[in-house]
């Protein structure tokens, strides 16, 4: 498998999640990997768009088996994906949302939880409790 391939499995998903069609936004995705590469490092990359016709925004995190090349500057192929959905109607909040995303998933022991996750709930109570650890500390 390789980047394309995740982008476009991940635009499936996420087109049985919203009304949106799955071609506009694999197109949303390879528009934005075209501009630089989504991976922030360590084995982790955001890919994301902005998209009309979408009432909130939408995200998928999938883990990989097989980690793929994804232009990351560590070189370190990427296995975390946090992909986002965003309606372009509120294009302003997005950056913000996009780094604090960002920081939490540069978080050492956050990836090593996420990466040991065994099921939605694992990974659910990984976002809420460190989240919310994070948010102490700031």
């Amino acid at each position: 498998m390789d980047k394309l391939s995740v982008l476009s499995q991940i635009a499936t998903r996420l087109a049985d999640r919203t009304d949106l069609d799955e071609r506009s936004i694999r197109e949303g995705f390879f528009a934005r990997e075209n501009i630089n590469s989504t991976a922030v490092g360590s084995g982790v990359a955001i890919p994301h768009a902005l998209m009309d016709h979408l009432p909130h925004p939408t995200g998928l995190l999938m883990r990989l088996l097989q980690p793929v090349e994804f232009g990351a500057t560590d070189n370190i192929p990427v296995d975390l994906l946090f992909a986002i959905l965003w309606p372009q109607s509120s294009a302003v909040d997005f950056l913000p949302m996009l780094a604090r995303v960002s920081r939490f998933l540069r978080t050492d022991i956050v990836r090593d939880m996420l990466r040991q996750a065994r099921s939605p709930a694992d990974v659910f109570g990984v976002i809420w409790f460190k989240q919310k650890e994070l948010d102490e500390y700031q």
